[in-house]
């Protein structure tokens, strides 16, 4: 076989984060690229208790495939690439690492065995030139970088709504999780909307719940009254037809380590602007001004700042939709074939 794709696909359950999506879709493209018989996957959902599965699945790849694709979390990657490297002394296969999210340099900047394992690898993508840079900085020279992309249908420019009236709809797209700011955009909307003595803004939250947030969060759902709810999962290939009746995507994360998040691509695709926390790889994601508005990280009087300022600006907002659009272009998944270079 051509490829062999290692990763969490979530055996039966349904994972709708955008670790698990940015799986299926590479998965998804291979296939299109090099036929469905070139390309045999390994689903490492499990933990520690399939960790010999796991083991005995990319013993299975090395013999098969020419091509070894892994994108691990944080736990795997202090395993597999080990596994793999020894192992390929022998198999002399390419070995590929695609990151997710931004938070490898973190993680090797003590770690000078992972790191040295990691550099016998034949090519690290990350998702961002930030993750480049700090990468290149720890002596790294196997890089490339690629950014997340999804294959989701983007919507026209005749299509797009230019016409809005108060209250103005505002929505989050992603895994429901404290890291990602959902007390600072909820505490911002029901502050602005007080402040104004009228509904100014509705937020409608859209996700999986993280297991230890679910008490919390329903609790600041109830606090926040009307103008903020809980709107459940949606099949990430209905985001597009979801995300652009909404005004503002906001993306407020607290976790600096993001790298190209999904949901911005969704929102890009929407033709929806994106209200943002400026996390590490801001600046390889959104063009401030242009494509979307920043403020800084976890700095909740500077967000009610801006949704004063939108308020005011609607003409402005609306002006950077065509952006949207044009920016989306960067994220489709045909350029994954373009860029990983295989064997």
């Amino acid at each position: 076989m051509k490829i062999g794709i290692c990763g969490h696909f979530g055996g039966d359950r349904v994972f709708l984060d955008g670790q698990n999506v940015k799986k299926k879709n590479l998965t998804a493209e291979m296939k299109k690229v090099y036929g469905e018989d070139q390309v045999m996957t390994l689903d490492t959902y499990g933990g520690k208790k399939a960790l010999l599965k796991c083991l005995s699945g990319l013993f299975r790849m090395l013999r098969t495939c020419d091509n070894i694709i892994i994108l691990p979390a944080q736990n795997s990657v202090r395993i597999f690439p080990f596994y793999l490297v020894a192992l390929n002394r022998f198999f002399k296969k390419k070995l590929h690492y695609s990151v997710i999210g931004a938070w490898l340099p973190e993680l090797t900047r003590n770690k000078p065995v992972l790191r040295n394992t990691l550099k016998k690898l034949d090519a690290i993508y990350p998702e961002t030139e930030t993750m480049k840079k700090a990468l290149l900085e720890q002596g790294f020279t196997n890089l490339k970088v690629i950014p997340n992309t999804k294959d989701i249908e983007i919507l026209k420019e005749e299509d797009l709504e230019t016409e809005y009236s108060l209250p103005l709809k505002i929505c989050t797209f992603s895994r429901v999780t404290k890291l990602k700011g959902l007390d600072d955009i909820t505490e911002a909307v029901t502050a602005v909307n007080r402040e104004a003595g009228e509904t100014i803004y509705t937020l409608d939250i859209y996700g999986q719940i993280e297991e230890g947030y679910r008490e919390e969060f329903t609790e600041m759902i109830e606090k926040a009254g009307d103008a903020v709810n809980y709107m459940g999962m949606i099949d990430s290939r209905k985001s597009v037809e979801t995300v652009s009746r909404y005004f503002l995507l906001a993306f407020p994360t607290r976790y600096p380590g993001e790298g190209v998040p999904g949901t911005i691509i969704d929102a890009y695709c929407s033709g929806v602007p994106v209200l943002s926390s400026r996390w590490n790889s801001f600046s390889d994601v959104i063009d401030d001004g242009i494509t979307g508005i920043g403020y800084e990280t976890g700095n909740v009087e500077e967000l009610k700042e801006k949704l004063r300022m939108i308020k005011d600006n609607t003409d402005m907002v609306i002006s950077l939709k065509k952006n949207c659009l044009k920016k989306a272009e960067s994220f489709r998944p045909e350029i994954l074939d373009e860029l990983i270079e295989l064997a």
